[in-house]
């Protein structure tokens, strides 16, 4: 009965005092480049008596654990590397691209308490934009659709329209 007690009130103060320490951010990068997330960890951490692990949300909430206790998996080390002391954790992503814009949370491993959260969102240029028009045969007087648009752009692009150098406004 002692061991469940002492169990339980560890517990509790581990999970409790980590839980005091969150952090988030955004982060913005451009495709290609690589980014690095630090979590720093609260100052009674051991990570002799703890396990950290990174994970990246997925949109279908089957989240992809990268790393534990600073150790990633064969298949993940040309994509990331980590580093853990007993101060902090750290996460980095080599050469970013549209798939990587999402959440990277660094937690416990055992309480799911989380310790930080890194939204990350990559930066994509557009292609260059389509111009298209409703008709083939336009008359003067007609009314006619203009449509913009551009592939792979994070975010999508906005477009502003003139007509004769003065700037189009429209109702929504």
């Amino acid at each position: 009965m002692r061991n469940v007690v002492i169990f339980i009130s560890s517990y509790f103060f581990i999970h409790h005092s980590l839980a005091l320490s969150v952090h988030s951010e955004n982060i913005t990068v451009t495709k290609g480049e690589n980014v690095k997330f630090r979590c720093q960890l609260p100052l009674d951490f051991s990570s002799k008596d703890n396990i950290i692990q990174w994970k990246k949300s997925r949109s279908d909430d089957d989240n992809l654990i990268i790393s534990i206790n600073g150790k990633i998996p064969k298949i993940f080390q040309n994509s990331y590397q980590t580093d853990l002391t007993n101060q902090h954790s750290s996460l980095e992503l080599f050469h970013v691209n549209h798939n990587d814009s999402t959440a990277y949370i660094c937690q416990t491993f055992e309480t799911q308490t989380i310790l930080c959260q890194y939204n990350l969102v990559v930066l994509i240029m557009p292609e260059a934009p389509l111009l298209t028009i409703n008709k083939v045969d336009i008359e003067e007087y007609q009314a006619v659709t203009l449509t913009c648009s551009s592939l792979n752009g994070n975010p999508p692009p906005q477009y502003t329209w003139y007509r004769n150098g003065t700037l189009l406004t429209y109702d929504s």
